[in-house]
């Protein structure tokens, strides 16, 4: 059996050749024990032959100076999605307060709402549209959100 020569490539490189997110691949290849090398600030990694043949395919058929395509994230996409249902609510509430008086408008969009939401929340979405247009109904959390490991 012929030995393939080791290729190195990036782990943003091998998630597009296999439609996953790039920390999947980071997390596979300290599993499996992937050849690593670092070149100045950046991992690159030496996939299992049976990978290596579908990176070189998709990298080969990809137009010179053609960017690389963009994969959401799962988070990403709950982003997007609670995006979403915050225009939605809002939206709604707009319809009912023509009709209705605000608390009778805010409580109704609570309960048709395709989101779980309060009216505090209401409130607070609808302010910050109003300031900041769409963007300002997207969450701005950084690093790692959520209930967090302690110890003991």
């Amino acid at each position: 059996m012929r030995r393939i020569p080791e290729q190195f490539f990036s782990a943003r490189d091998i998630a597009a050749a296999l439609g996953v997110c790039k920390r999947n691949i980071q997390r596979r290849a300290a599993r499996e024990r992937w050849p690593k090398r670092r070149v100045q600030n950046k991992d690159l990694f030496a996939p299992p032959p049976a990978i290596l043949h579908r990176v070189c395919l998709v990298i080969v058929s990809r137009p010179a100076g053609a960017a690389q395509p963009r994969l959401i994230t799962r988070a990403g996409l709950a982003e997007a999605l609670r995006l979403l249902g915050r225009v939605a609510c809002l939206f709604t509430l707009g319809q009912l307060r023509l009709t209705l008086p605000i608390k009778a408008a805010l409580r109704q969009t609570t309960r048709v709402s395709p989101i779980p939401s309060s009216t505090s929340a209401l409130r607070r979405w609808s302010l910050a549209y109003a300031r900041a247009g769409l963007s300002g109904l997207c969450e701005r959390k950084r690093g790692r959100v959520g209930p967090k490991k302690r110890k003991h």
